[in-house]
């Protein structure tokens, strides 16, 4: 068994590099991404929502927060609109 070991020994250790990165992705999808889900989230919608920021802040000068609040509101209307679309189909 030894002299299998020793003859193997790169691609048992690589068979078991790989077996336990998927073994990671799996735990890391089922139980940690379900707790960053909501940062990763909002870390892309302030990403998508920057540029309008800006330019409600430098074209139209606007205070920063008045921004925010728009796109923050934008965000809100359109989930809400799409959420009454998708049901207003299922229900139909």
């Amino acid at each position: 068994m030894k002299a299998f070991y020793l003859r193997n020994k790169f691609v048992i250790n690589r068979i078991l590099f790989i077996l336990c990165f998927f073994i990671f992705i799996l735990v890391f999808f089922n139980y940690i991404f379900r707790l960053i889900a909501p940062f990763v989230i909002g870390y892309a919608l302030s990403l998508m929502l920057n540029p309008l920021a800006d330019f409600l802040e430098s074209k139209i000068k606007a205070p920063r927060w008045f921004a925010a609040l728009f796109c923050i509101l934008l965000v809100i209307f359109g989930v809400t609109l799409l959420t009454n679309l998708i049901f207003s189909r299922i229900f139909k």
